[in-house]
């Protein structure tokens, strides 16, 4: 069954008897539609179905007979599709498929063997999506696509032989992707290190090079740093990277084994917090937090008319003495946009939308009709302001209108911006 909840026991109600969820069978939200394998009313087989409040439910993807017994697993919204793969145990192989929500658009993008069983962890950067998967003879590697069969490729054997690299960890970054691979120097293994990737062999680089490094739990913060833990012995601690070979460095060491290392690290009102041991404390795993400076962080999502691509606000981080840049994709001239600021504050309902914003405390920080999809803003932020402002967060979050929506404006997502240098 799927579900449907606002956060009540009376607001908690089934919405489609057609669900079939496994382990490993995400549900996925695109343009308003719930994307998730199971089997409708009087049908015997089963595929990915459409759920759109509404409408009536619909099978985007079925088997045909080139399966025996398919498993739809991994059902992920990125870069604007709907990205699945179809596991077939009795056939040795496993599919990726990729739909904008119709039968017509639904594609198969990548097919290999099975076993071994990766997770694809799909990651959008630009217009192109990443995702870890099986390559004959070279084991697991790295996987770049643009969505379709011939634009499907391996990224790099970044470990030579049939082993595989085993990418993981996989974070968009300043338009390219950061993750951690088992390396190989021409002579030796180099265990796990940190790579960052545009997408082309020549362009797939290690970062740094620490014996037994290690890491893993990538988190940008903001648009110019990601920070990273290490298990390795000789790299234990916490980490920060700006892209590039310099600029990955440690931040601070934890402990002597590879549990005393960072994790969860995730980031909250402009500070990065994360669990982590340091012995000489003797207190055991607390939690710790980071101030890394001036951020713009991305919260929450769009929010349009059903079947409607929502708008996409982004910003540079604030720092003091330089311009604040904002940037908004995917609007529909000709309208009108506004861009809405107000300290942080808990997200709430408005309408089919979340609101960021606090409603008594929001003012205009930017109004323009749209001529374009896309549009920038230069704001000044003085140096002057650094005493007042420094480490405090504002929320940020567009309204585009006149639109279909039924208040009749779309929202963009949220900015939790904290100034800083």
């Amino acid at each position: 069954l799927l579900w449907r909840t606002d956060g009540t026991a009376s607001g908690t109600y089934v919405v489609s008897r057609s669900a079939r969820q496994g382990s490993d069978a995400e549900i996925a939200v695109l343009d308003g539609s719930v994307y998730f394998p199971g089997v409708l009313p009087g049908q015997r087989n089963g595929g990915l179905v459409r759920y759109t409040p509404g409408r009536p439910e619909t099978v985007v993807w079925k088997p045909d007979q080139s399966y025996t017994s398919p498993w739809i697993r991994h059902v992920t919204a990125v870069g604007g599709a709907i990205w699945f793969q179809v596991l077939d145990t009795w056939r040795y192989k496993r599919d990726i498929w990729r739909t904008d929500g119709t039968t017509e658009n639904t594609v198969k993008v990548w097919t290999s063997p099975w076993p071994p069983d990766p997770t694809p962890k799909f990651t959008a950067v630009g217009d192109k999506v990443f995702f870890t998967d099986v390559v004959r003879g070279y084991g697991t590697e790295l996987i770049v696509s643009d969505g379709t069969p011939q634009g499907t490729r391996m990224v790099k054997d970044i470990y030579k032989g049939s082993w595989g690299s085993d990418p993981w960890s996989l974070t968009e970054f300043r338009g390219k992707l950061l993750f951690s691979a088992f390396g190989w120097d021409g002579k030796v293994a180099t265990y796990w290190q940190p790579w960052i990737s545009d997408g082309t062999e020549k362009g797939t680089t290690r970062l740094r090079f620490v014996p037994f490094f290690t890491p893993g739990n990538f988190t940008r913060v903001g648009a110019r740093t990601a920070y990273l833990s290490a298990a390795g012995e000789f790299s234990l601690g916490l980490w920060r990277t700006d892209g590039t070979v310099k600029g990955t460095v440690r931040v601070r060491g934890f402990g002597k084994y590879a549990d005393d290392t960072p994790e969860d690290l995730t980031v909250v009102n402009g500070r990065l917090l994360f669990f982590a041991n340091d012995r000489k404390l003797g207190l055991g795993k607390e939690l710790w937090a980071v101030f890394p400076g001036a951020t713009a962080q991305p919260i929450g999502h769009a929010c349009a008319a059903v079947g409607r691509r929502g708008p996409v606000l982004s910003a540079t981080d604030p720092v003091f003495g330089a311009t604040l840049r904002l940037e908004g994709r995917g609007f529909e001239p000709p309208t009108n946009v506004w861009v809405l600021a107000s300290p942080h504050t808990a997200p709430r309902p408005l309408g089919p939308c979340m609101l960021y914003l606090d409603p008594a405390t929001m003012g205009l920080v930017h109004a323009a009709p749209l001529r374009s999809s896309s549009w920038t803003a230069s704001i000044p932020v003085p140096a002057a302001y650094s005493r007042s402002l420094l480490g405090r967060s504002f929320a940020v979050q567009a309204l585009h209108a006149p639109t279909p929506n039924p208040f009749g404006g779309d929202l963009t997502n949220g900015l939790v911006m904290t100034f800083g240098r």
